[in-house]
């Protein structure tokens, strides 16, 4: 909310200044243009039913995770999109229903720090485990995964269309992420990593598809 307030007052100050219009104020937010990395937090279950279920809880629990990642060394926060996104793919042929929160990072700029080194490892591991004590979890059919993901590598279902006509930029509208180009992020928690990226893999022996893109 204070980032949008802050948006506004930036887009009030340049049409007064004659440099934007009015219309400006009520321009979709471009939430995966604005950041350079992202949480994905990914939802699976194997019946429509069960996944509208398991993901309330996953988006319940997410300010815990949000907690857990504001207090990393070289983080400044983390924002959630508004709502998790379905796949394209969700609850058709597969027989799986899967839907992502997005959590955009912000990494922290240090004066005289030519690089930095986050580790989401340990706040992942502790947010998988805690949704894994809900009592209605269901190891075989409900799965949870946390991911890295660079903006370049968004799935195109939510990729920033780079198309679109630009517009002057509100001052400070990249924030710190305008000059987060050498940051590493650390993103191999657990035996059961997946791959480069994974931050924590699914419970269990829960629903395995194929044909997954973009995460």
């Amino acid at each position: 909310l204070k980032a949008e307030f802050k948006r506004g007052l930036d887009v009030a100050t340049l049409v007064e200044s004659g440099q934007e219009r009015w219309e400006a104020l009520f321009e979709q937010d471009d939430f995966f243009g604005r950041y350079h990395n992202f949480v994905v937090v990914e939802t699976s279950a194997l019946s429509e039913d069960e996944h509208r279920r398991w993901e309330a809880t996953v988006e319940s629990k997410l300010r815990h995770l949000i907690k857990k990642l504001e207090v990393l060394h070289h983080l400044q926060g983390a924002h959630p999109y508004s709502k998790p996104i379905p796949f394209p793919f969700s609850g058709h042929s597969e027989g799986v229903w899967s839907s992502a929160f997005y959590l955009g990072l912000i990494i922290k700029v240090d004066e005289g720090v030519p690089s930095r080194t986050i580790d989401l490892n340990f706040a992942a591991k502790e947010f998988t485990d805690m949704l894994f004590e809900w009592s209605q979890y269901k190891e075989a059919s409900m799965t949870v995964q946390l991911t890295h993901v660079r903006r370049a590598d968004l799935p195109e279902h939510v990729r920033p269309k780079r198309a679109r006509t630009k517009r002057k930029r509100s001052p400070g509208a990249d924030g710190p992420e305008a000059k987060e180009a050498r940051t590493t992020v650390l993103a191999r928690a657990g035996a059961g990593a997946a791959a480069d990226g994974a931050l924590q893999a699914k419970g269990g022996g829960g629903p395995e598809r194929s044909g997954r893109t973009g995460l």
